[in-house]
Formats: C-alpha cells, sequence, structure tokens
C-alpha cells in the first residue's frame, strides 16, 4: 500500500471521528487512528517489531483518547424521553452568570417536575458547543446528534452606562422531531420563535423574577410546540396531556405576571387544542369507515363533547355526531340537529347529510331533491361520495328492514361516481326488497334509469 493510499486513508478517518465524535462510532474511529498512526512511527505495521514502550505508548494514548472523549462528547437524549436542549452563550460577567443559572434552574425544574406521561430531558449544552453554532445547518445537526426535539440558543449579556445596567436574555429556537418531515420541523421553529419574545430584557436587581418569568414563558411554548409534533404524529392522547397542562399553566402564569405576551401564546394554545380535537376525530371515523369499528365511534362522543365546550368544531365534526347518534344510539332526531347546525354553509356535504336523513326517514322525495343539490354542487374533498356510500352500505348491513337505502347507493353510483354496474346492482335490489307500494314514483324512475344503464354497458354490435 503506498505512502498516499495510507495517509488518504487516516485523513477521512480523521475527518469520521471528528463527525461522530459524540457517538461510540466516534471512539472507535479515534482509537484505531491512534493505534494505526503509532504503530506506523514504530514499523510499516509489523507488530512482532513493535518494542514493549511502543506498546505502553499505544496503550497510554489509547487511554487518553477515552478519557478526552468521555469529558468532551455530547449528552444523548435517552430513549422514550423528549430532549430539551439550552445552548447560551454566557458573557463573562456575574450578572450575567447569576442570571443564566436563575434561568436554567427554573427551566429545569418546570420540565423535569411535569405530570406528563413522557418525560422531559433537559439537557444543558458547554459554551465550547454553542460557540460553535454558526447557522442554522449546524444547529439542526447539532439537535440531531443530542437526540433534542426543541433546541433553545442565544445568549446573555449585561449592557449599560453610569452605572445603569440592564440584562438581556436573547432567544431562538428550532424544532427537530424524526417522524416530521424537515420542512414542517422548519415550520415548527418559526412558529416557536413567534410564540416568544426575541429579548428578554430586565434590570440586574430584577434578576430572579424576569429568569422565572421567561422560563415559565418558554416552558409553555415548549410544551405547546411539542404538543403539536405529537399531533402531526397521530399520537392524540399525549398532545391533548401537553397543551391541556399549557393552557393551564399560562392560565396561572397571567394571574401573576403582565399578561401581554403570555395572553397571544394561550390564545394560540386555545385554537391549537381545537385543532387537536378535530384531527383526532377526523382520524376515529376514518378508521370506523374503515374498520366498522363502533369503539372508533365511542372514542370520538366525548372528543365531540369537548370540541363543542370550547365553541369549535368544523363539518366533519358534526358529521361525526349525528353518525354517532345514529349508530350508536339510534337517535334520528340528534343526528338531525346535529346536521341542521351546517345548514349555513348549504354546500355539497350538507346536502348529502340531509339527503340521507331523509332518506333514513323513508321520505324518498325529499331524498331526491336534496341529493340533486347535492350533486351539482363542488365537492371540497373527491371522496365523499365513496365515504357516502360507504356509511349507508355499513347501516344497510346493521339494518337490513331499511332496504329503501338501495335507492341513495344507486343514486350516488349513477350520478355521482358514474358507476353503472354498482348502479345497475344497487336499484335491482331497491326494486326486489323494497315495498314499492310506498315508492311509487321511484320504482317508475328506477326502472326508467335501469334501461339507460343497460344501453350504456351492453356491448354494441
Amino acid at each position: 500500500m503506498s505512502e498516499k493510499i495510507i495517509n488518504q486513508n487516516l485523513r477521512n478517518l480523521l475527518e469520521f471521528s471528528k463527525d461522530n465524535w459524540s457517538s461510540a462510532r466516534g471512539l472507535l474511529s479515534g482509537l484505531l487512528l491512534i493505534f494505526i498512526a503509532t504503530c506506523l512511527l514504530f514499523t510499516a505495521i509489523d507488530f512482532s517489531k513493535i518494542p514493549t514502550y511502543g506498546w505502553c505508548l499505544i496503550g497510554i494514548l489509547l487511554f487518553l483518547v477515552i478519557i478526552i472523549w468521555l469529558r468532551t462528547r455530547l449528552p444523548r437524549v435517552p430513549k422514550g424521553k423528549i430532549g430539551v436542549g439550552l445552548a447560551l452563550i454566557v458573557e463573562d460577567d456575574e450578572p450575567s452568570k447569576k442570571a443564566f443559572v436563575d434561568f436554567k434552574y427554573k427551566l429545569n425544574e418546570l420540565l423535569q417536575f411535569s405530570a406528563l406521561s413522557h418525560e422531559f430531558k433537559f439537557v444543558e449544552l458547554p459554551q465550547s458547543i454553542c460557540n460553535n453554532i454558526k447557522d442554522n445547518e449546524s444547529l439542526h445537526d447539532l439537535a440531531r446528534k443530542v437526540d433534542l426535539s426543541i433546541l433553545l440558543f442565544g445568549r446573555i449579556f449585561t449592557r449599560g452606562a453610569s452605572g445603569k445596567h440592564s440584562q438581556y436574555i436573547d432567544l431562538n429556537a428550532c424544532v427537530r422531531h424524526a417522524p416530521i418531515d424537515l420542512s414542517i420541523s422548519k415550520r415548527l421553529g418559526q412558529e416557536l420563535r413567534s410564540a416568544l419574545p426575541a429579548r428578554y430584557d430586565f434590570l440586574p436587581d430584577q434578576s430572579l423574577p424576569a429568569c422565572e418569568f421567561a422560563a415559565q414563558h418558554v416552558d409553555a411554548a415548549t410544551k405547546y410546540i411539542i404538543g403539536i409534533t405529537a399531533t402531526l404524529c397521530g399520537d392524540f392522547k399525549y398532545a391533548e396531556e401537553l397543551l391541556l397542562n399549557a393552557e393551564i399553566l399560562l392560565k396561572s402564569y397571567i394571574k401573576e405576571a403582565q399578561p401581554s405576551p403570555l395572553l397571544v401564546l394561550l390564545e394560540r394554545v386555545q385554537f391549537q387544542i381545537k385543532e387537536l380535537y378535530k384531527n383526532w376525530i377526523r382520524h376515529e371515523s376514518k378508521i370506523y369507515i374503515l374498520k366498522r369499528n363502533t369503539a372508533s365511534l365511542t372514542r370520538c362522543e366525548p372528543l365531540i363533547q369537548k370540541l363543542h365546550g370550547r365553541d369549535g368544531g368544523d363539518e366533519n365534526t358534526y358529521t361525526t355526531s349525528a353518525i354517532c347518534a345514529l349508530v350508536l344510539h339510534e337517535d334520528i332526531l340528534k343526528a338531525k340537529q346535529e346536521i341542521d347546525v351546517q345548514k349555513g354553509r348549504r354546500d355539497s356535504v350538507y346536502f348529502y347529510n340531509k339527503a340521507f336523513i331523509s332518506a333514513y326517514e323513508g321520505d324518498l322525495d325529499e331524498s331526491y331533491r336534496l341529493y340533486s343539490r347535492a350533486f351539482n354542487e363542488p365537492l371540497p374533498d373527491a371522496t365523499i361520495p365513496t365515504q357516502c356510500e360507504d356509511f349507508i352500505q355499513i347501516l344497510l348491513d346493521k339494518n337490513p328492514d331499511k332496504p329503501w337505502l338501495y335507492f341513495c347507493l344507486g343514486l350516488i353510483n349513477l350520478r355521482a361516481k358514474e358507476d353503472f354496474f354498482s348502479a345497475e346492482r344497487d336499484f335491482s335490489l331497491f326494486l326486489s326488497k323494497a315495498d314499492m307500494t310506498k315508492y311509487l314514483a321511484q320504482e317508475k324512475a328506477v326502472k326508467k334509469w335501469l334501461a339507460e344503464i343497460q344501453e350504456k354497458i351492453s356491448p354494441k354490435n
């Protein structure tokens, strides 16, 4: 092996060790580098030619590398914990150092003693590491190496003249969460930065209460952001726990402090709680449609109540509430009330829902009129006809004594989906199973539609 190749390999090993120094791989590569380099001092890797003192030297150097690694490696957040890192550059004066101690102690206390199901791990990064943060890339790389979900960075300093000094805490933040796309993490970082003041300023004799206030603000904002990330990851229970905890803390802080920045954050937290419940309800309702598991509807009911208690809700919330009323309690009156809440919208979803309620009660004349309105309105979601079809089929399986609902299925497949084979099947079931003495107009219309369908699906000669 040529000397040039050996030197290149040693340089590559050195770079790898530097890039991965905080991990076990970095240590092993560093040990290997020292071992090879020391051996080369004595011989061209012929171990038989290395003298006894050479082996002693190699052993001492390897031992020193291990000691240096243990003292300089980056800390790692244990698995199962939410890592929050603090990387603050502290100026070399007593007021700044005192403010830093007050701030980090209070923030650590708030995070460590939160009564939450997932523990937070507070990580203080050394000044030598803080000084190496140059840009966003190095910031995110540091958060990745330590496995932090949130990294707070900035500086604490004192400024003033003529005996009048003020202290400042400049804060910035980045958010990193493994299952979430980097672009979303960056947006969450922007959200956290906008939820926090860019600077806290106070007089030196107000250091303790000011630092406690700043720590409380950061604590609540941290839980707010982690709550959003938990929502995005589908961990709705933990997201609820975090956001409700942040709401309670903020309300208690507002009673004790100047509220203006905390009020803004409280409004954001309360808005996010509503969004959480909406997403959670949407998730459970999809499970019900896909798996026909009524347990998911049972889980929806308390969520809907919580959302209603906050004057929140969207069309999916009210639709799901109507589904719960029908499927779990067979309460058609409650279902109608939930659908009627949406009457101000007058869009396709509203007319689909109203049409089904009329059909469920046996009024196919009104149902046909409403379905016709629904088919002529734009769809906010192209899957809505399929969702309606799936739900009607679920109810038909549960209530075979309502065969006139096949009329609805036929209409949806014919007009909304243009699935002529399914429409033919559904209309045929309607004619064979429903009591035609009650639906003479529908019988005549269905026979006409079936003839038209036959013309469309029959092979041309």
